[in-house]
């Protein structure tokens, strides 16, 4: 705890999830575009009070959908990961980010 306050910053581990539908698909009607990926963040002081919106998974989401337009199109969102981690300095000032990335698919 001393290094913590001498040293200024500490992280915390990254802690990530893959989200599992169990929707399978079997047939071979689509094509693969790419990867595409996605960050939202949000800015704490003194660990408790956000500087921001809080929503920081729907805002990743939201752009990751974007990017890979997925609205209106034959396109979807496979093998979809996030990552979440939060990084401070002192205790004082910190920053809470999600990271999601997926593999973008378009049906025939």
């Amino acid at each position: 705890l001393i290094s913590l306050f001498t040293l200024g910053c500490f992280s915390i581990p990254t802690m990530g999830y893959i989200d599992t539908s169990q929707y399978q698909i079997k047939d071979n009607n689509y094509v693969v575009l790419g990867r595409v990926t996605a960050k939202a963040e949000v800015h704490r002081l003194a660990l408790l009070i956000r500087l921001g919106p809080g929503d920081i998974y729907n805002r990743a989401m939201m752009e990751l959908s974007e990017k890979a337009k997925v609205y209106g199109e034959n396109v979807g969102l496979i093998n979809v990961s996030v990552d979440y981690w939060f990084d401070s300095i002192a205790l004082v000032f910190g920053k809470d980010v999600v990271s999601v990335s997926a593999d973008v698919i378009r049906y025939k």
